[in-house]
């Protein structure tokens, strides 16, 4: 039954950090991260670390690969902790914008195909009709 666990806990991290990569260079690729300076390299740098990891904890249960595992995951995680509070790059001030799935961009740029009306992009796509 320990087996079994260590087993399912393996390929659920796995699936996790694949996950992650994945969401990474698609934003690399597709999301125009990466013409950002230093954003875009590390975005790039995840995602293939995510997936570096990804294949060694499908392969192996040592503990340099689970160690490799939790550094991706605390990496991912800090850039994000450090993008939502001190910034990132050239942005050295908190954010005052949410992020979304398609991106973070500064009020007055588009972030949201599905929400070419909202305020923070309304001269990026059509407006919401006047009665709605």
């Amino acid at each position: 039954m320990k087996a079994s666990a260590a087993l399912a806990t393996r390929l659920s991290t796995a699936a996790a950090i694949a996950a992650s990569g994945y969401i990474h260079a698609d934003l690399y690729l597709n999301g125009g991260y990466r013409h950002i300076h230093i954003i875009g390299t590390a975005f790039l740098l995840q995602a293939g670390g995510a997936f570096a990891v990804t294949l060694l904890l499908l392969v192996s249960d040592s503990a340099i690969v689970r160690l490799g595992a939790a550094a991706v995951a605390l990496g991912t995680l800090g850039g994000f902790t450090l993008s939502r509070t001190i910034g990132i790059s050239e942005e050295r001030s908190p954010r005052r914008y949410s992020s979304s799935a398609a991106g973070a961009y500064p009020p007055g740029r588009c972030h949201s195909p599905a929400a070419p009306w909202s305020p923070s992009s309304q001269s990026c796509g059509p407006q919401r009709p006047s009665g709605s």
